[in-house]
């Protein structure tokens, strides 16, 4: 069934791993970014000279505003991926751990765990969502990555597949056939 909240739940998940940063900043990847984990163009050096926010600083409501646009393009991405009535047979909080991970880019990334989201095979799913060099890399360096891939594997791992019962029946809601 479809999240009325997701972007909201979504926002929550990512401004507390995000943080929020007025000015252009460089990310864990050396990409440029600014506000709430907001990428600048590609991140390149020649993106933010050619953005709006070179030297410039914005506030926190401008910041969220950006976020809240680029949260909603990450849902509609993730629903191609996955297929919208997968999507949203997931439960609230894996759909919001999921858009996070879409937003940071690691999702998008693993055509594997995707598959695996797909089959609702979850913990599978969160063990190859894990199974990264990203991940490595964010561990051993001790960085806030490693945590927020953690958070969203452990999110993965304690989904339970839908019955077909219950998934005929969300399907049906969404589509109103069911008064």
């Amino acid at each position: 069934m479809e999240n009325p909240n997701l972007v909201s739940d979504a926002f929550k998940v990512i401004r507390k791993h995000e943080g929020f940063k007025p000015e252009p900043y460089q990310d864990t990847g050396k990409k440029w970014t600014i506000g709430i984990g907001t990428l600048i163009g590609k991140g390149t050096e020649a993106d933010l000279k050619a953005s709006p926010f070179y030297k410039k600083k914005i506030d926190e409501a401008t910041a969220q505003k950006i976020a809240l646009g680029d949260i909603s393009k990450k849902i509609d991405l993730t629903k191609r991926l996955l297929g919208g009535p997968t999507f949203d047979s997931f439960s609230p909080e894996l759909q919001a751990q999921i858009i996070s991970g879409a937003y940071r880019g690691d999702i998008t990334g693993s055509p594997k765990t995707l598959s695996l989201l797909r089959e609702g095979k979850f913990q599978e799913a969160s063990k190859e969502f894990l199974n990264n060099k990203e991940y490595r890399a964010a561990k051993k360096s001790g960085s806030g990555v490693a945590g927020r891939m953690e958070e969203v594997a452990a999110t993965m791992a304690a989904e339970k597949p839908v019955d077909f019962t219950k998934a005929v029946e969300r399907r049906l809601m969404q589509d109103k056939v069911i008064p």
